[in-house]
């Protein structure tokens, strides 16, 4: 399988299906396959995601550090 790059933040696989790649809330890079072969709805998509992550609407409502039973004990 090899990835082709189009555009910036877009990808086409041998199939012919397209990729997008942006960066999310937490600053990880996220793979989304469209699963279509249209290069419009990728495009239609990465500007979708980016404007949700600029927007913050799929940002958790919180987050917490995972702490241990042991560590909570010895706090108190």
């Amino acid at each position: 399988m090899t990835l082709k790059r189009v555009e910036r933040g877009i990808y086409v696989r041998d199939g012919g299906f397209y990729y997008v790649l942006y960066t999310n809330e937490s600053g990880e890079t996220v793979w989304l396959s469209t699963k279509q072969r249209s290069l419009k709805l990728a495009r239609q998509i990465l500007d979708k995601r980016k404007t949700e992550v600029a927007e913050r609407v799929n940002l958790p409502a919180r987050r917490f550090e995972s702490v241990k039973f042991a560590e909570l004990a010895d706090h108190w």
